[in-house]
């Protein structure tokens, strides 16, 4: 069902249409996989130095349109391309260079050029339609002070956008503006509306993520086949790629289709898995892939997610970048694991994200640690350590990890010989009742195992294997109460997190007492559909559907993909056939999730421990990455 709400005179007119299935095609050279669903589904697509595009059949979210990426904020310019009268749409295509929305006789074509801010949208034949701006910076919902001058010049329609200080709102200092050129094909002829309109976003509503509601502004009608839509802070800029692309836009796709085929086609044929869970591998590497900036002042990374989570978040990046290891982008998972070892602080973490915040990251460090190791040891496995790492490269590495330990050990480090964090410093970094995982947290001390193991293994130093073996020895008595593994030393509510805490350091426990381990938490933690509630289902703060953007259920509830995924991979790695109907439904799950769900072709932060949905930040890195590690580890 289609929910449209547009405000007139103050009050909602509401229109319901109702509409039957919609087929969703994923197509990747000969290959096709589709399937009809009922439910409204957006798409995205990603430029690869911080912009991006993502629609649905109507505006359903105030974080949808078209976006570009200006000092580390990104900037919004179109809300929608509305066409007038069209039929409603059957199918959505998902070519992965492009997408493809398919009504009767009429298709759409979506295509966002890598390394620019251009959209190129097309359309089968000549079409009556509104162009609907937004121009804004993305977190900026202030209604007063937005100016737009259209002007022409060299045959482009010149949109200069302003934003302007106004007295019924707070100034913030100086403003900004910046600049939309337009263009069409010969078939193009426009008048300008210059209307505003009062829109209701509906999703934002239901993820209580306000305003719920905003005026757009209504620009340009026009008839036309084919449009151009090009955004930067720079006049000039702006005008000298929008020319670019017209000119280029026949090689731009051509070399768009070679770069999706260079990137997809080493993907391994799994030949004891679905159909279906072959094509997510494909698309999830696609999606992390659209994740993976290469910026042009070179700050490269992998964005948390799209479309709120623009930055470099330290321990999403390195949960993500042995995805990148095992579809053979090594130069690339290296680069990011340098930059973080060079962002070592003196209290021996990392910063919680680049750009930075002032929250603290305690697990960041230990992930660095984690993925140092994976990465030695992929190269290792395929012969190519001497290629990739040179002795200089990893005594440099060597005596930045050493001096972290040290730091960490004068900082962190307790009376009782395990390590701490502060409130909202772990990756559950919210705080509802009081519950901030405040103390001694059981992956924190995996992480901290593995980093001692790592340091004797790169140094032989007999002194990390004794701080090893103790800490483990302190750990075991302090967490494993011989059914499972505590959260907390004084926190017996059962979390995942003990999952995490396998996966990093799998010593910790035999395979018999991990066995017993999951045995009991399973239960406790299982969602019906196929995934790992946040907190056990009977604790007082466990909330059963997604609360949004009040962070209720957020930790305490809400499930993870990226930890459902990582679970499969410990119950996968623990005893493979006592607990494959679990591993199972979770990969159904997740595999469901990517092709049919959200953002079609990626996978969600989150769903609803009750309730299976496409919830959150709809491209999550490491999501995307959980799944194809552990695609690679099915058999």
């Amino acid at each position: 069902m289609h929910y449209v709400a547009n405000y007139i005179n103050g009050n909602i007119n509401q229109e319901h249409t109702k509409r039957g299935l919609m087929r969703i095609t994923h197509s990747f050279g000969k290959l096709r996989l589709g399937k009809e669903i009922g439910e409204d589904v957006q798409f995205l697509l990603a430029n690869k130095r911080g912009g991006f595009c993502g629609f649905s059949a109507v505006p359903t979210s105030r974080y949808q349109g078209l976006y570009f990426e200006h000092n580390w904020i990104l900037h919004k310019s179109l809300e929608t391309i509305e066409l007038i009268n069209a039929p409603e749409i059957k199918e959505i295509k998902h070519n992965f260079w492009n997408v493809e929305r398919i009504r009767q006789k009429l298709t759409e074509s979506f295509f966002y050029p890598l390394n620019t801010n251009t959209l190129v949208y097309e359309l089968s034949q000549p079409w009556e339609l509104e162009l609907k701006l937004d121009c804004k910076q993305i977190y900026d919902n202030r209604e007063f002070g937005r100016e737009y001058e259209i002007t022409e010049e060299s045959g482009l329609i010149v949109i200069k956008f302003k934003k302007v200080n106004d007295w019924r709102e707070q100034p913030q200092g100086d403003e900004y503006e910046f600049y939309v050129v337009i263009s069409g094909d010969k078939h193009m002829d426009h008048t300008e509306i210059k209307e505003w309109k009062h829109w209701y976003y509906n999703s934002d509503f239901q993820r209580k993520s306000t305003p719920y509601d905003r005026h757009v502004f209504s620009a340009l009608r026009m008839r036309a086949k084919t449009i151009y839509v090009t955004a930067a802070m720079d006049k000039q800029e702006a005008l000298e790629e929008h020319w670019y692309v017209l000119r280029n836009v026949k090689q731009l796709k051509e070399q768009q289709k070679k770069y999706i085929m260079k990137l997809l086609k080493p993907l391994p044929k799994k030949t004891k898995v679905e159909t279906e869970t072959q094509y997510a591998l494909t698309t999830s590497a696609f999606a992390l892939d659209q994740l993976t900036m290469q910026r042009p002042d070179h700050r490269h990374g992998i964005y948390a997610g799209l479309p709120w989570f623009f930055q470099f978040w330290a321990r999403d990046e390195l949960v993500s970048v042995k995805a990148l290891m095992l579809t053979g982008k090594y130069e690339y998972a290296k680069e990011i694991l340098l930059k973080y070892v060079n962002e070592i602080k003196e209290d021996g973490r990392l910063a919680n994200r680049i750009p930075s915040v002032a929250t603290g990251c305690a697990d960041g460090i230990g992930w660095l640690f984690k993925r140092i190791a994976d990465f030695l040891d992929v190269l290792d496995e395929h012969g190519l350590r001497s290629k990739f790492m040179t002795d200089e490269e990893l005594e440099f590495v060597k005596e930045k990890l050493k001096k972290s330990l040290e730091a960490l050990e004068k900082r962190y480090k307790g009376s009782n010989g395990m390590f701490r964090s502060d409130p909202k410093e772990t990756w559950m970094d919210t705080d509802v009742e009081g519950d901030n995982r405040a103390g001694y947290r059981i992956e924190i001390q995996a992480l901290t195992l593995h980093m001692y193991h790592l340091m004797y293994a790169l140094s032989k130093d007999q002194s990390y294997q004794e701080k090893e073996q103790e800490l483990l020895k302190t750990v075991r008595a302090a967490f494993w109460n011989n059914q499972y593994l505590l959260d907390g030393t004084e926190d017996p509510t059962i979390r995942p997190n003990l999952f995490i805490a396998h996966y990093v350091y799998p010593d910790l426990l035999s395979k018999e007492q991990w066995t017993t381990c999951f045995d009991a938490v399973l239960p406790r933690l299982w969602c019906p559909w196929g995934g790992l509630a946040s907190i056990e289902k009977n604790h007082p703060l466990f909330t059963p559907l997604d609360s949004g953007e009040e962070t209720r259920s957020y930790h305490r509830g809400d499930s993870w993909f990226w930890v459902n995924n990582l679970a499969a991979l410990s119950l996968l790695s623990v005893n493979a056939k006592k607990f494959a109907p679990s591993i199972k439904a979770i990969v159904n799950a997740s595999t469901d999730e990517i092709l049919w769900k959200g953002s079609i072709g990626c996978h969600a932060e989150i769903s609803s421990a009750m309730e299976f949905k496409s919830l959150g930040c709809l491209n999550q890195a490491w999501s995307d990455a959980m799944f194809i590690e552990l695609v690679y580890a099915l058999k």
